[in-house]
C-alpha cells in the first residue's frame, strides 16, 4: 500500500468515494420511498438507515483499501 499521495491514488480515492456516495444515495432513496409509500411506517421506525450508511461506508472504505489507497490519507493518528 502506497504512502504517497500522487493524482493516481487521488483519483482512486475519488472514484471510490464517488461510487460510495451513489450507492448510498440510491439504497437511502428506495428505502425511504418503500417504508413511506408502501408500509406507511413512522419515522421512529426506521433504524435500518443506520445499517445502510455503515455497510456503504464499510464497502468504500475495503474497496479503497484493496485498490492500494491508504486508509486516513497515511495519517493515523
Amino acid at each position: 500500500m502506497s504512502e504517497l499521495r500522487d493524482e493516481r491514488i487521488v483519483a482512486t480515492a475519488q472514484r471510490w468515494g464517488a461510487w460510495g456516495l451513489l450507492m448510498l444515495w440510491f439504497l437511502l432513496i428506495t428505502d425511504l420511498m418503500v417504508r413511506t409509500l408502501i408500509f406507511k411506517q413512522e419515522p421512529r421506525q426506521w433504524l435500518d438507515i443506520a445499517a445502510i450508511w455503515m455497510g456503504t461506508a464499510t464497502f468504500v472504505s475495503i474497496g479503497m483499501a484493496a485498490s492500494g489507497v491508504a486508509p486516513y490519507g497515511g495519517k493515523w493518528s
